[in-house]
């Protein structure tokens, strides 16, 4: 039992750390192993197939690395009108809070807008606070989100699409 808790412990460490290195091409254990004068030796023993599951993570998430987080959602609508007003309310956010991410997506049948890549709900409550002004029927929604702009490698911009659910 113990063997398998230090395995997934390793594996969850490893995922996250793959996570913020994202953009640097590189595996995490390969480096974490290699060896340094001011650091000293770092030796990792691990089963195969936690090695493959946490490649293919990193390889999963390289190319869009995203995370659970949340947006506050400020426009759902559905109909004839709801394109073009979803269309409208995104160019308002935009210019309103132009440091802050909108996304407009379509799920049908529904239209929708949210703003933000907040990784905590905390955040998110806080944005939404700011938000109420201009759209009070502003709330808070669990999403898969872009990492935040300053976790993103300097030599990389931000993504410009919502990722997929």
């Amino acid at each position: 039992m113990g063997k398998y808790r230090i395995s997934f412990s390793l594996l969850f460490t490893f995922s996250l750390l793959a996570g913020v290195t994202y953009g640097q091409g590189s595996d995490i254990v390969a480096r974490l192993q290699a060896e340094s004068s001011s650091m000293g030796r770092v030796e990792i023993s691990q089963p195969a197939n936690v090695a493959n599951a946490l490649r293919l993570y990193q390889a999963e998430h390289t190319s869009r690395p995203t995370l659970r987080g949340f947006r506050v959602r400020i426009y759902r609508g559905v109909g004839k009108e709801a394109r073009k007003k979803s269309e409208v309310i995104m160019e308002q956010a935009l210019s309103l809070w132009p440091g802050e991410r909108v996304y407009r997506t379509y799920d049908s049948p529904y239209y929708k807008v949210s703003v933000g890549d907040c990784r905590t709900r905390f955040d998110a409550l806080y944005l939404r606070n700011r938000l109420l002004s201009k759209f009070p029927e502003a709330f808070v929604i669990a999403d898969v989100i872009n990492f935040p702009p300053t976790l993103l490698d300097s030599t990389q911009s931000a993504p410009s699409a919502p990722p997929s659910k």
